[in-house]
């Protein structure tokens, strides 16, 4: 695995004891979700095997990064997120049903997905992908977790509800979204997949890199699941207040401005975000959301 580039690898265990490795790489220029496996604690690992093709999420926000929402934007990536439902805490009667996510562009600019596969026979075989987020979200940053037994698969989010934006003037809207899916462990399939909670909505453009010249909404969306309940915690930015235009004084340029003109090549005096903007501006925080499994008797 040295002369392998990992991003955002992940590293799972399964009832058993054997250890996965999963991380997002190229295949000859091809986006892919990689795998390896090792059967001695992590000593060795076999030689790596690609387990999904992926098209990547995003566009370029004409500053420095590749974004979901617009120009100056998030950043954004397709990096893999996995469990195993390996019955912890013992691993007594673990399925050892393996769960890989990652968000996807197969269907083109602001129609992205939040994929799904699932195995269950250590990864020889799996599932075809599905979209476990609602048809009309743009999922972004998704976090999946199996309950140790495998009989439920919980997945939280931040959906953004507006397309990509090509300027800083147009709304970036975005909450987080908590849902779950029974799973049958024999097959790996998938039924009465549900939304349990949608967060407050925030403005994306509300958030920020220090550099100021950015937005930023990290990638610290994570789930964790019992047998009986799944909780989740997700980035949110209900309490964060947009710094625009409407009392700008031309001489000290607010920050949706600032950031148009980085975007377009200028090199524009920086705000003060103390003084020229709200006093919650970059006020985004992390929001968690549990919930009982909903089909337990």
């Amino acid at each position: 695995m040295n002369d392998i580039e990992r991003q955002g690898c992940q590293v799972r265990t399964d009832g058993d004891g054997v250890v996965y490795a999963f991380w997002h790489d190229n295949d000859h220029g091809t986006p892919v979700q990689f795998m390896a496996r090792s059967f001695d604690g992590g000593v060795k690992f076999e030689r790596p095997r690609i387990v999904a093709h992926v098209t990547d999420v995003g566009q370029f926000d004409l500053v420095r990064s590749i974004a979901n929402d617009g120009i100056a934007g998030a950043r954004t990536n397709s990096f893999p997120n996995v469990d195993i439902a390996n019955g912890a805490p013992t691993g007594t009667g673990a399925p050892n049903t393996i769960v890989l996510n990652w968000t996807d562009a197969s269907n083109g600019l602001n129609s992205e997905e939040a994929l799904t596969q699932l195995s269950t026979d250590g990864g020889e075989s799996r599932t075809d992908p599905v979209n476990v987020a609602e048809a009309s979200d743009r999922p972004n940053f998704p976090a999946v977790a199996l309950s140790p037994d495998g009989h439920d698969l919980w997945v939280t989010y931040d959906a953004f509800l507006d397309p990509f934006r090509e300027d800083t003037t147009s709304t970036r809207r975005f909450q987080g979204v908590f849902r779950h899916a029974d799973l049958d462990p024999s097959d790996g399939s998938l039924s009465n997949l549900t939304t349990l909670e949608r967060g407050g909505i925030g403005d994306a453009r509300a958030s920020s890199a220090n550099g100021l010249i950015d937005e930023f909404i990290g990638d610290y969306n994570f789930v964790a699941a019992t047998n009986d309940f799944g909780a989740a915690v997700y980035n949110d930015a209900r309490n964060a207040e947009v710094c625009g235009d409407t009392d700008m004084d031309p001489d000290t340029p607010e920050i949706n401005s600032y950031r148009q003109a980085i975007a377009n090549g200028e090199e524009p005096e920086a705000p003060a975000p103390g003084t020229d903007c709200p006093a919650t501006f970059g006020n985004t925080d992390i929001f968690s959301a549990t919930a009982a499994d909903p089909s337990a008797p």
